[in-house]
């Protein structure tokens, strides 16, 4: 029998060795495919959370104005409305728990938890020293957080 071969086994020690290799890079990419779904869950969920809260605040503090005619909800989404248009005004807005802020914070959360979901996976790619993947994430992290701090919405 060769020194490679284990016996009553029909492969060797080194395809066995292999088989097990492989068993576990499979288990690290599932718990990285675990942890990147659980953020996107947990971001999406706390989002719809927070707005929830919003409107129910929002409805609380003005009763009836929101069920109104389409002219006055037209008004409600126009710039000047009630409605933050910047973070600061956002953060002003939570601080005096306005429910239109609180709103706007939640959709804010909604457009983080990609960037969010990116910047992980950067970071599991690092842990896994994986050097081809970590440079492209990281980059398409950048491009995303430039866009978001760049983006101007017209209107």
């Amino acid at each position: 029998m060769p020194d490679n071969e284990v016996a009553g086994t029909s492969g060797t020690i080194g395809d066995l060795a292999k088989a097990e290799a492989l068993r576990k890079q499979l288990e690290k990419v599932r718990r990285a495919e675990l942890i990147i779904s659980g953020v996107l869950r947990i971001g999406v969920l706390l989002s719809l959370s927070i707005v929830i809260i919003g409107v129910v605040v929002a409805f609380a503090s003005k009763p009836g104005v929101y069920l109104h005619t389409n002219a006055t909800n037209k008004s409600l989404l126009s710039r000047s409305s009630a409605y933050p248009h910047s973070i600061s005004t956002v953060f002003s807005g939570l601080a005096h728990l306005q429910g239109e802020a609180i709103i706007v914070f939640g959709l804010i959360i909604l457009l983080a938890t990609p960037m969010l979901r990116v910047l992980v996976s950067a970071f599991i790619f690092a842990f896994q020293r994986d050097r081809y993947f970590v440079p492209i994430t990281v980059f398409v992290f950048l491009i995303l957080v430039t866009s978001f701090l760049l983006g101007k919405a017209g209107g």
